[in-house]
């Protein structure tokens, strides 16, 4: 069977969407399926054609820029369309598996049967509103990213609602597009993987790297460092509890990170907060914490959790509360199995959190399996694509 899958990035580029196209790419691979993958060459050093060591054959359509103008989604979506119709003139391609709004559209509006569309978010929930303690620059970025958000989120809407079938990680998600976009068909609930790098691994060098102790307390948080991501409370909480022995590791990158880096200045015990910067590394941090922490407002499904997991690293996180807190936590997190829920979304839920798992002890290896063991076997790639198969090929 040929499979076409289609974004508007690839990797390089590294987020949430990207690899996960590469792990349904190996899913399907490994199925004897032919897989290829339609972006865009975002950068003049990709090339045009390339086949990955999986046998992913990755075709990057050019794009005069990184345009981010009011009309970028616009010009993308004729652009997809042109380059989606050249595409299936070479191939007849038998499913097709897209991530991107535009793209999904783009599919729709050329009425490709045997399609389905993954969306992201809804783009409207992640943003975090005006802050006038920021000045009159910063609220005028706000409002700029708030347009393009607002114009951005209208072809999300359309694709949702067009003749392409959607499928979500998870539940909330699924709830959250039927109750606000009204699609034509039901939605599909498809639970993804867990990628195969994630698995306990040596942590000597990065505690070396680190100055960790045998005896240190970790909590990490890994991720995207933004509003919506509540890292100030994680670090807060943190600093509040002023545990013995214990560190926050905070790995990774986003537009909070000074503002964050400069809160933990003013708090007292910042030696015991380290930041790395971001990592790729990510499968020795996960390793090498006694418990990841997640402060997310809205996370449709959260692929950080999966990872810690699959690393047998259990997980704090809130649940999902509506309409203020959005999250798939509690699909995922069972509390006391495989990490700790907090009820309310706020700093002192999460002090009560981390100083319980500080009570609980360091995890034992044992554990770490168990939990690793746990996750592996619900969370599959394997069984994601093969449900992909049965639901938009078999019953078209």
């Amino acid at each position: 069977m040929d499979v076409l899958l289609i974004s508007e990035y690839f990797l390089p580029k590294i987020s949430g969407i990207e690899i996960s196209l590469k792990n349904i790419g190996n899913s399907l691979i490994e199925k004897g399926h032919n897989v290829t993958i339609l972006t865009r060459r975002y950068k003049e050093t990709l090339k045009k054609y390339e086949e990955l060591s999986s046998g992913i054959i990755v075709k990057r359509y050019d794009f005069d820029s990184d345009d981010q103008s009011f009309f970028h989604s616009k010009r993308v979506l004729k652009k997809v369309e042109e380059e989606l119709n050249n595409e299936l003139k070479t191939k007849n391609y038998n499913l097709i598996i897209v991530r991107d709004p535009v793209s999904a559209l783009a599919v729709s509006n050329l009425n490709i049967k045997n399609s389905v569309f993954i969306p992201g978010s809804l783009e409207m929930k992640l943003f975090d509103g005006f802050d006038l303690s920021k000045g009159i620059i910063e609220n005028v970025k706000l409002i700029s990213r708030y347009v393009k958000m607002k114009y951005y989120h209208s072809f999300e809407r359309k694709a949702i609602k067009s003749d392409i079938r959607i499928m979500t990680y998870s539940q909330i998600f699924k709830n959250e597009i039927i109750e606000t976009e009204k699609p034509k068909y039901e939605i599909i609930v498809n639970k993804p993987g867990i990628s195969k790098n994630y698995r306990y691994t040596d942590t000597e060098s990065i505690a070396n790297e680190f100055k960790i102790k045998p005896e240190d307390f970790i909590f990490l948080y890994l991720g995207r460092i933004v509003n919506v991501k509540g890292v100030d409370i994680i670090l807060e909480a943190f600093h509040e509890l002023d545990l013995k022995n214990s560190k926050l590791i905070i790995v990774g990158d986003g537009d909070q990170l000074e503002n964050i880096k400069n809160l933990n200045s003013r708090l007292k015990n910042k030696e015991q907060v380290i930041f790395t910067g971001k990592r790729y590394d990510t499968p020795s941090f996960y390793s090498l914490a006694d418990y990841s922490v997640s402060a997310s407002k809205y996370e449709t499904f959260g692929f950080v959790i999966l990872e810690s997991l699959g690393c047998g690293t259990p997980v704090i996180g809130y649940k999902k509360n509506e309409p203020h807190v959005l999250v798939a936590f509690d699909e995922i997190i069972h509390h006391g199995n495989n990490g700790i829920h907090i009820d309310e979304y706020g700093k002192l839920g999460m002090k009560k959190a981390m100083l319980k798992a500080y009570n609980n002890g360091k995890i034992s290896l044992k554990e770490r399996n168990r939990i690793s063991s746990d996750a592996k076997n619900k969370y599959s790639w394997d069984r994601f694509s093969k449900l992909i198969i049965e639901e938009i090929i078999r019953k078209e």
